[in-house]
């Protein structure tokens, strides 16, 4: 089985991405972020140095999460990067999608907006500024939905997707084989309002791939942002190209740019922790003392949390700081005792997020 790493050395290997590290000038400066947490939380980017040294924090950084689900330790973990870039200078659009799920994946629309307000409430609970950034849903944002709609004239999906080299590496082939053959749906898990064998037609599915598009110029068009960095996890490499090609028609001065996170393997075998497939994850809906059973690596745990999946875990989703997080992946290697120690920390901190989200249903 092909490695998330082995699948970050074939981005790197490509000539669109560019480096988080680069020999000649160093790591990538992101505002006030220090440089180990920017290599802590990114794999490459697209145009991110143009980015940071033309724009800065004068621009935005937009980040989106789906609502088919609780969120695990992966989604966690990019709510923690947008609170550091955050925390750093930037003005963050963090998008809370509950439209996609409701229109292409069939789920009831009261699920997904009571989700939706939950995931808004937990990530205002984590530390979310709203004086430096917007923090949205897509139901609730009209204004993007108008959007949407003044820059359809300038859609042209079929042709942004073949504009740009976006091939699969090994290991994303071997995430969609799983997708296909472990991946629940709305039905499976319970939250559908639709007839089992229901699928979107193809005209579903591009106004709510636009509504996406429109979620990544809306900052540039309508809100006067010189630039906008989208922020995606390592396996999402099909966005920005659909999304520069209508920036490019549409004629706004305003740049695009992209930055890749870091992703968490999955448990059970599956490439990464994902919503979508209930055996590769627990999620912080789960009873924390459970939870904290498994990431502390208790032998009767519910789930079996490999010590390299936790280290993924502690490098996104962890409010330590990246020294310490640095520190215990050494100890993963060379003191039992010590990385012991660690896990039942770290452990502890995400037992604190399970009982959070909680919090939210009583809200």
């Amino acid at each position: 089985m092909a490695s998330l790493e082995e699948h970050y050395d074939a981005l790197r290997d490509r000539d669109r991405y560019e480096p988080i590290d680069d020999p000649a000038t160093g790591t990538l400066a992101l505002g006030d972020l220090p440089p180990a947490e920017v290599r802590r939380r990114f794999v490459v980017g697209e145009d991110a140095r143009a980015f940071a040294d033309e724009v800065g924090t004068d621009g935005v950084l937009t980040f989106g999460v789906s609502v088919t689900g609780p969120p695990h330790l992966g989604t966690l973990g990019q709510i923690r990067t947008a609170l550091a870039l955050q925390d750093a200078g930037f003005d963050v659009q963090f998008v809370v999608a509950d439209f996609e799920p409701y229109s292409t994946q069939g789920y009831a629309l009261d699920a997904v907006r009571d989700r939706a307000r939950r995931f808004v409430a937990f990530v205002d609970a984590l530390g979310s500024d709203r004086d430096c950034g917007r923090l949205r849903t897509q139901y609730g944002a009209a204004d993007v939905t108008h959007t949407a709609y003044h820059l359809s004239r300038y859609a042209d999906p079929a042709r942004d997707r073949e504009r740009v080299d976006v091939h699969d590496t090994d290991w994303m082939r071997e995430l969609s084989a799983t997708y296909d053959d472990r991946g629940a749906n709305a039905t499976d898990l319970g939250e559908s309002d639709l007839p089992a064998d229901w699928e979107p037609s193809e005209f579903t599915r591009r106004m709510d791939g636009f509504l996406m598009v429109a979620d990544m110029l809306h900052p540039l068009v309508a809100d006067g942002h010189d630039a906008n960095c989208i922020v995606m996890g390592a396996d999402e490499l099909g966005l920005r190209p659909m999304v520069e090609g209508v920036r490019e028609r549409c004629g706004t001065d305003g740049t695009l740019h992209a930055l890749y996170t870091r992703l968490v393997p999955g448990l059970d075998g599956v490439p990464k922790l994902s919503r979508r497939i209930p055996s590769s994850r627990f999620t912080l809906a789960d009873d924390p003392e459970a939870v904290r059973a498994a990431v502390r690596g208790d032998p009767d745990a519910r789930w079996t949390v490999p010590d390299d999946v936790v280290v993924e875990m502690m490098r996104l989703a962890s409010a330590e700081d990246a020294t310490r997080v640095a520190a215990w992946r050494r100890a993963r290697d060379e003191n039992e005792d010590a990385w012991r120690d660690a896990r039942a920390t770290f452990a502890q901190e995400v037992a604190g997020y399970v009982r959070e989200w909680r919090a939210t249903a009583e809200d």
